[in-house]
């Protein structure tokens, strides 16, 4: 895992990214290292199906259905069982990544109500709000 998490020039996110900052979620959390490497080993073949440079935007539910289709061609003598396990990390990081970007839309949406009641307060209240002032878009 890399020491700095770093985005394209967009600011977007890409597959392996989101993994990352997964991973390092997982770690604040104190998981086990049997749980990181059960990621680890579940995801590796989605890492490997998308390839580490597909930004997450790129990623639909047809992508995610023909990785299935993909895991069932390329591995014949794979369970049901682990088939369903592969299948679970994978909604496990996918969730995790939706989260996080509804958790910053609304960051982004919280900062704008803040600036907008400062805004219409006495200046002495806009001045303690004043870091939290975003230009208008």
């Amino acid at each position: 895992m890399p020491d700095k998490i770093t985005m394209n020039n967009r600011g977007e996110k890409t597959v392996r990214e989101a993994y990352d900052l997964f991973i390092r979620s997982r770690l604040v959390m104190n998981v086990s290292d049997d749980t990181i490497r059960f990621y680890n080993v579940s995801c590796k073949w989605f890492l490997e199906y998308v390839g580490d440079d597909e930004l997450c935007k790129n990623i639909t539910s047809n992508t995610i259905t023909d990785y299935m289709f993909h895991l069932k061609e390329t591995k014949p003598n794979l369970s049901s069982k682990s088939f369903s396990t592969y299948i679970r990390a994978l909604r496990a990081v996918l969730n995790y990544t939706i989260a996080q970007k509804r958790t910053f839309v609304n960051i982004i949406r919280t900062l704008f109500l803040f600036r907008r009641i400062a805004q219409k307060q006495p200046s002495s209240y806009r001045r303690r709000l004043s870091f939290l002032m975003l230009p208008a878009p």
